[in-house]
């Protein structure tokens, strides 16, 4: 008997095993489950509202057609107005046309001036190309000519628009007539100074997190990054620009961008000079990092006719979100400007580079 036993043995009872295996499965579901469905549901809530608003709302200028893709343009000012050039306005990493809010109508007053998205930003069609500084240069050139809006132009770059505008100033010497610089990116800002670099880096960082929180709905309907932002601007189009701002595709292209940072900083850094062209580098005097100043006082020398301009209690974005510190960029965009009209009268000019300058400081601000 026992050796039947043997030969034949009993089967094992795996009964509680499975059992077990399945009230550990049923946790992790429930988990799984808990951590999607309002993954699902934010997705969706972002979904409908994107519908949602970009049926509600226009662009506030034109679309103009680039190479197969449509940019965003703002066109204010009569066309023809005066004998001086065209104001172009170059935003920071991520910026639209409604960041210059409170510089563009008071500039219309004087001169021509053109703001708009970059491709994938805002109102703007993504286009697909590769992301290369000169590429975003290019376009806008394309743009303004198939508006029909020809240099010479007054070149003015916010932050990361700083940079922007020297590739433009690079590749279209000859239809440049003058520059002024909000506070601008340095190309060896993150290789000289750590201070920056570290503030750099913990930005890019975020811009990462942001856009995972805008997928999910989570910083349309909860975030206060719009808000942090936005103080001090306008009431006029704050709802739209919101809006725009909060498009899964709008952030997304945002870090394209910053993707090409590094590249950016190695282009400009073998880009010419302006020449004896005007320059004005504008400057806050609040939250500066440390050594950030000279840095800025060092752009000057880009040209022989360069200057930096302080606003006192100014900071980084209320230099152009605050109306009293965008007044005070309106009229250095002035000043430039009426130095910038004799200048456009005289181009083409030779693009030779000139000696270094003295640095020129002057300081407008309030208490």
């Amino acid at each position: 008997m026992k050796a039947l036993e043997a030969s034949h043995p009993r089967p094992v009872n795996t009964a509680p095993q499975t059992r077990r295996a399945r009230w550990m499965i049923k946790p992790l579901i429930l988990l799984a489950a808990l951590i999607l469905f309002p993954v699902a549901v934010g997705a969706l809530y972002q979904y409908v509202l994107t519908a949602r608003d970009l049926y509600r709302y226009t662009p506030p200028g034109r679309l103009v057609e680039v190479n197969g893709h449509r940019l965003h343009l703002l066109v204010t000012g009569p066309a023809g107005k005066g004998s001086g050039p065209t104001v172009v306005l170059e935003t920071g990493l991520g910026g639209i046309a409604w960041c210059w809010s409170w510089i563009q109508p008071e500039v219309a007053k004087f001169a021509r001036v053109v703001s708009y998205d970059r491709p994938g930003l805002g109102w703007s069609d993504p286009d697909g190309a590769p992301f290369t500084p000169a590429h975003y240069a290019v376009n806008l050139h394309t743009a303004l000519a198939a508006a029909g809006i020809p240099g010479p132009y007054l070149l003015v770059g916010h932050s990361m628009g700083g940079l922007l505008v020297r590739v433009f100033n690079d590749l279209y010497p000859n239809e440049v007539a003058g520059m002024v610089l909000i506070e601008p990116c340095h190309p060896e800002q993150s290789q000289c100074n750590p201070f920056v670099r570290q503030a750099t880096e913990a930005h890019m960082k975020g811009l990462k997190i942001r856009q995972i929180l805008t997928y999910i709905g989570y910083e349309r309907g909860f975030g206060d990054y719009f808000d942090q932002n936005a103080k001090g601007m306008p009431r006029q189009g704050l709802e739209q620009a919101r809006t725009v701002l909060s498009l899964y595709r709008h952030v997304k292209w945002t870090n394209s961008e910053a993707s090409m940072w590094d590249d950016l900083c190695a282009y400009v850094r073998n880009t010419r000079g302006l020449g004896d062209k005007p320059l004005l580098v504008v400057t806050g005097d609040q939250g500066l990092p440390p050594g950030f100043l000279d840095l800025e006082a060092d752009l000057t020398r880009l040209s022989s006719r360069g200057g930096l301009r302080l606003i006192r209690g100014a900071t980084h974005l209320n230099l152009i979100g605050e109306r009293e510190n965008a007044l005070q960029v309106v009229q250095a965009i002035r000043d430039v400007y009426q130095q910038a009209t004799v200048v456009g009268r005289q181009l083409p000019r030779s693009p030779e580079r000139h000696p270094l300058p003295a640095l020129r400081i002057s300081v407008q601000g309030h208490n």
